[in-house]
């Protein structure tokens, strides 16, 4: 709920001073936790409803602030070929890196994906001094298929958020935020019911007034408390929707982004903290505005308006090739018995090469492009690749309709 509202929340609360970025959003949210606390299991079932529901709910963006079980292998992992997936039927996913970047330091599934957007934690002091900035302690560096995560970094710290009701915190930061407002004939009284909920010594009753209000303002500072109804908060599981919600006013700017498009703003509009190590920051401190006014630029720019290879839509699934060149493009894979002579792309323009093709049934398929009958090579657009055991790579399609 807190991870939500830090992307989307619309800081009622607050007056409006603790609004989300994306305020006007509107939000699916889904349960993964069991019996067992937070399962991987759920966590695929819910990639795969959302798959499956993407188009009833109009679904763009995907938030992921957990992890699955240990780390391994994208290429063997449920869970990191399920967002895989995700991107592949055009929704842009983003995972929070973890924060463990002080101990064993692992980026496990699904941050461990490919073609997700990782994000680790900035330390902004809760000041706007740029040169004062540090990382947070999030997890960074190779996954074991040799991958650097995080790809950008966000606020991991000192970010306000709801106080959840009905909560021990939420009562006691509104008694506590009672108390120093009471003049001091009410103070001691009022401390006096409610010392066994505060955990007071009743010494403290012996204080003048005045100390009294002293320890309550430290004991709200401990508590991380902001304003009556709001706390700081910190990990990356919000520093990962606050680059979902930037991804938000993105697509607002520019409908037709895709999701290979967007991880390719975000990176080349952040700023980089020149104190921190580059595996640490992957391509640095993500820039709202920046982001925002690229995507808009892309309105103008020839080709950048088509989703992004492979895209899948139901069994449907479009292929893209670039290449000026090219005077046939064939589509091979273990549907088709990597024949590469029944399944040709269209060549619409200058140099883009298109195929759709159904397929008959929900799986996971290897596939390549076979250029002039000859040359074999990947697509370039997914990130999802396994060694064909030929010294190269064959691509992975993920189909969970």
């Amino acid at each position: 709920m807190q991870t939500s509202l830090s992307a989307c929340g619309n800081g009622y609360l607050s007056g409006g001073l603790y609004r989300g970025i994306a305020s006007d959003s509107k939000l699916v949210l889904l349960k993964v936790t069991g019996p067992n606390g937070i399962e991987t299991a759920n966590i695929i079932k819910a990639v795969e409803w959302v798959i499956k529901h993407k188009d009833e709910y109009n679904i763009k963006i995907l938030n992921i602030s957990l992890g699955g079980d240990k780390a391994s292998s994208y290429i063997e992992n449920a869970l990191d070929q399920a967002v895989e997936g995700a991107v592949q039927a055009g929704i842009t996913v983003v995972v929070a890196a973890g924060n463990d970047g002080e101990g064993k330091n692992i980026i496990g599934p699904p941050a461990s994906a490919p073609s997700v957007i990782t994000v680790g934690g900035l330390d902004d002091k809760n000041t706007l001094d740029v040169n004062s900035y540090s990382m947070y302690r999030s997890s960074y560096g190779f996954t074991l298929d040799g991958l650097l995560k995080p790809e950008v970094i966000a606020p991991g710290i000192w970010i306000a958020a709801p106080i959840l009701p009905e909560t021990d915190i939420y009562k006691e930061s509104l008694l506590l935020n009672e108390l120093i407002k009471l003049e001091d004939n009410y103070l001691k009284n009022r401390l006096k019911e409610n010392l066994e909920f505060l955990k007071i010594d009743e010494k403290v009753l012996n204080f003048e007034c005045n100390k009294i209000r002293e320890l309550l303002k430290n004991r709200i500072k401990e508590k991380k408390i902001i304003g009556t109804y709001y706390q700081h908060v910190d990990g990356t599981s919000f520093s990962s929707p606050i680059v979902a919600s930037v991804i938000a006013q993105m697509l607002e700017a520019n409908p037709n982004l895709n999701p290979r498009r967007i991880k390719q703003i975000l990176t080349r509009t952040t700023d980089k903290l020149f104190n921190v190590p580059i595996e640490r920051q992957g391509h640095g401190l993500i820039h709202a505005r920046k982001a925002v006014k690229e995507a808009i630029n892309d309105l103008h720019r020839i080709g950048a308006n088509r989703p992004m290879s492979p895209f899948i839509q139901n069994k449907r699934v479009t292929f893209y090739y670039v290449d000026s060149e090219a005077h046939s493009v064939a589509l091979v894979g273990d549907f088709n018995g990597w024949n590469p002579y029944n399944d040709f792309f269209i060549k619409e323009g200058y140099n883009l090469w298109k195929i759709e093709k159904e397929f008959a049934s929900a799986g996971s398929y290897r596939y390549k492009f076979v250029v002039d009958g000859k040359k074999w090579v990947t697509d370039r657009e997914n990130e999802n690749k396994e060694p064909d055991g030929f010294g190269g790579f064959n691509n992975r399609l993920n189909i969970f309709i």
